[in-house]
């Protein structure tokens, strides 16, 4: 299987940076194109695990939407609550 393959989103270009150094293929700026369709067009369809760490809202339904269907999304931090629906369009959409 090889190694997996890290991507990292974030608006700052030193962290863009960083994540580089510390072994990103692929980095994307949410603010300078759509964050979900880059992540899937660089994975294909979805990821198979995404972690937010912003505690934002938008963060958090991007991870979601960014995950592949029966992917791993993991949330860090904040005391914010973030309600998701779960239908089919939401959880199992192919786009």
């Amino acid at each position: 299987m090889g190694r997996p393959r890290h991507r990292a989103s974030t608006s700052s270009p030193e962290r863009l940076a960083r994540a580089k150094e510390f072994g990103a293929w692929e980095t994307v700026n949410p603010r300078s194109n759509d964050p979900v369709g880059a992540i899937k067009d660089l994975t294909h369809g979805g990821a198979d695990f995404t972690l937010d760490t912003s505690s934002q809202p938008e963060g958090r339904s991007a991870a979601v939407r960014s995950a592949k269907v029966w992917g791993t999304v993991a949330f860090v931090g904040g005391a914010q609550t973030t309600s998701r629906s779960t239908s089919a369009r939401t959880c199992c959409a192919s786009s």
